[in-house]
């Protein structure tokens, strides 16, 4: 995975990050979903995978996202 991620800085399609922390937060995301489902039985898989996918892509694309573009959920939580 790190090396996946390294080639991806290299050639421009992600940001500079920590491709050690990066690939060990992807990993942990999926060894934890058998637990998360143990508390979560009905847990909406299809949602969660979204959900990831945009973290992720959020977390390592090359450019940033304007805030005042990225809509109305951009500073939710903030």
């Amino acid at each position: 995975m790190r090396q996946v991620l390294a080639e991806g800085q290299r050639a421009g399609e992600f940001r500079e990050f920590d491709t050690f922390v990066m690939a060990t937060t992807i990993q942990r995301s999926i060894d934890g979903l058998p637990f998360l489902l143990r508390s979560e039985p009905d847990l909406d898989l299809a949602a969660y995978a979204e959900e990831l996918v945009e973290l992720f892509d959020r977390a390592t694309r090359a450019t940033r996202v304007n805030r005042a573009d990225a809509g109305p959920e951009a500073g939710a939580g903030r």
